[in-house]
């Protein structure tokens, strides 16, 4: 399985997942404190500032229409496999 990154808030030796998740079973775990929060976490989690938005977005597509084809096609590859950092990736046979 890969690694699943989901935001929570702790608070006096409780984890509360702000995200609900599809998982069952038995897992182990590695939390990370980010930074103390106030309230309940959930303000500010998302930006919705949406020219903001755009011009990251178009900051990226600028990078993007720098690659050649060759580069474009390993990236266009990259996007299409499911990321999972512990399985190497396979060879291509050609």
């Amino acid at each position: 399985m890969s690694l699943l990154s989901v935001r929570g808030v702790y608070q006096d030796g409780v984890v509360q997942l702000l995200e609900p998740i599809d998982v069952a079973g038995k897992f182990k775990l590695i939390v990370t404190f980010v930074e103390p929060v106030e309230g309940n976490g959930h303000e500010g989690k998302e930006d919705h500032d949406l020219e903001k938005q755009r011009e990251s977005v178009l900051s990226c597509a600028g990078l993007l229409s720098d690659l050649t084809d060759q580069e474009w096609k390993v990236m266009q590859e990259a996007m299409r496999r499911p990321l999972d950092m512990f399985v190497p990736v396979p060879e291509d046979s050609q």
